[in-house]
């Protein structure tokens, strides 16, 4: 797959691990940080991701169906905003990554990006649900 214009990508490194599925696939530390402690914003911003991160995984996805570098570069620059506020290192490096492969006009290896992401962000998603929802939801939590 190639895009409509040619840049100079930089290649993934052979056998670098795209997730690393035993870690947690946020910091909430790191997301309080970014609030500044406020753990009722902190929890707005984890039900807005809720609502708009599968969205924007959408539109990446359909912009590399179609080659269209400059939306996957713009879908996953915003995408990666909002994983780094939470603290989803993870996530966000492979964000990052196919921002990147969007605005060099390079998709070779967007496929293999896309397949480490989505379920990266399915674990996203499940973390922040049970953080939600869970015993001690992280707008309760001292």
């Amino acid at each position: 797959m190639t895009c409509t214009r040619s840049g100079g990508g930089v290649a993934e490194p052979e056998g670098t691990p795209l997730t690393r599925r035993h870690d947690p696939p946020m910091s909430l530390a790191a997301a309080l940080t970014y609030t500044g402690g406020d753990r009722l914003l902190l929890a707005e911003l984890l039900a807005i991701f809720v609502d708009e991160g599968p969205r924007h995984m959408r539109e990446i996805r359909e912009a590399a169906s179609g080659a269209d570098c400059g939306r996957l570069s713009r879908a996953a620059h915003t995408l990666k905003g909002q994983l780094q506020v939470l603290g989803a290192e993870a996530a966000a490096t492979l964000a990052h990554r196919l921002e990147t492969r969007g605005r060099d006009g390079q998709v070779h290896g967007v496929g293999e990006l896309l397949a480490a992401l989505e379920p990266e962000l399915g674990r996203l998603l499940e973390f922040v649900a049970a953080e939600l929802t869970g015993p001690a939801a992280v707008s309760e939590k001292a």
